[in-house]
């Protein structure tokens, strides 16, 4: 499947607990391996923008990104806060 950035931003970000973090506000890709490495999700004002690896994203459906649950052995989900 082959998904524009007009596609994912702005898309729900829900894990697969059904807790919903944000919207897709942006995306990072690696330009020697042509590869998305993160997702950045825009949260409430409290969580900021949260970075999800690719890594970290079970599906992409037309209307939702699925992510991994927060609590992740390998630290999951980073928050970043913007004061």
């Amino acid at each position: 499947m082959v998904i524009t950035a007009k596609n994912i931003i702005g898309k729900p970000v829900i894990t697969k607990g059904g807790a919903v973090l944000g919207k897709v506000s942006d995306f990072e890709v690696d330009v020697n391996t042509r590869v998305v490495v993160n997702f950045f999700v825009q949260g409430s004002i409290l969580l900021g923008v949260l970075t999800i690896a690719s890594s970290q994203i079970i599906d992409i459906t037309n209307d939702k990104v699925i992510v991994e649950d927060m609590a992740m052995p390998d630290g999951g989900i980073e928050i970043k806060v913007a004061y």
